[in-house]
């Protein structure tokens, strides 16, 4: 069996990462090399993974703790793991979910049976940080359908790109050289990615996704409140300042596309990264009539 990576950006993760790591340890696939690259966490996080390892490294389940002396961020800290892995398919991981004890296998044995996959994405359930699953299936809460796409259907189409649901073959600096102005590292890593070969979606709730107060990214952060203008704010600041972020990704990206490729975004007609950002007003009246037919607000 091939060694798979599974890279653990942690940053003052103190309340959820020995949960999250103990679901590793029960994963039925091995052998397994989990990186953890703490980025100067300022609690108790260090302490927690090296009792961890203490506890679980084995022959067939590696253990590298890594430390950041300053404050990287969450893109360059992803980036930084994903040099370092040595597994052929590496695992993108939060500090904060639950795997599902056959995520690995599952992601492991479709991208086995489907070498042209270069990257591809599971379904996730959405929970309180109690666990308390209220989305089961994000691909149905969005409406997600599509099964696999290329390069030319990732730039004109957008799709579900969430880190903690990807496993991508090791394709060194070329695709994992994340530049340090990059927001969405995940959106990067996917585009990137397609170049190589395709993108993949299994529909199969694989991890619980936990949102609490803390999460570092921003998805979902915009739906926990029962208070419209509280759920207002959180959305222009996940999706109106999160898009201004992403437009200037899809720039950083063109630049990376043709830097590194030779593709130029230009040739391409409707590409998904030269979309307009939405007003302000465009985001209330999201939020109001998202608040109205109960899609957001109701579960926390």
């Amino acid at each position: 069996m091939e060694t798979i990576s599974i890279i653990v950006p942690v940053y003052n993760g103190e309340l959820y990462i020995e949960e999250f790591l103990d679901s590793i340890v029960r994963q039925t696939y091995r052998p397994l090399e989990v990186l953890i690259r703490d980025d100067a966490s300022r609690d108790n996080s260090v302490h927690i993974c090296e009792k961890w390892k203490e506890n679980n490294a084995s022959d067939d389940l590696e253990v590298r703790i890594l430390k950041n002396e300053s404050r990287q961020g969450l893109p360059m800290n992803v980036s930084l793991l994903l040099r370092d892995a040595k597994g052929s398919l590496i695992l993108l991981a939060d500090q904060d979910d639950v795997w599902n004890e056959k995520k690995v296998e599952v992601q492991a044995m479709y991208m086995m049976e489907h070498p042209d996959c270069a990257l591809c994405c599971s379904d996730r359930s959405v929970t309180d940080e109690n666990l308390k699953v209220y989305i089961p299936s994000e691909f149905t809460y969005r409406g997600y359908k599509k099964n696999s796409m290329r390069f030319v259907d990732v730039i004109k189409h957008r799709g579900c790109y969430a880190a903690n649901t990807m496993m991508v073959r090791n394709y060194g600096p070329e695709v994992f050289d994340i530049p340090a102005d990059v927001v969405c590292h995940d959106y990067f890593l996917s585009i990137l990615a397609s170049t190589k070969g395709s993108v993949d979606y299994i529909f199969q709730p694989l991890l619980f996704y936990r949102i609490h107060g803390k999460n570092l990214s921003t998805n979902f952060k915009a739906e926990v409140s029962k208070n419209v203008f509280q759920l207002f704010m959180r959305r222009y600041q996940s999706y109106y300042l999160g898009r201004d972020a992403k437009n200037n990704d899809g720039l950083i990206i063109e630049r990376e596309l043709q830097k590194r490729f030779g593709l130029h975004l230009n040739d391409f007609e409707n590409c998904v990264l030269n979309t307009s950002r939405r007003t302000v007003i465009d985001v209330l009246r999201a939020t109001i009539d998202d608040y109205k037919q109960k899609k957001i607000g109701a579960w926390l």
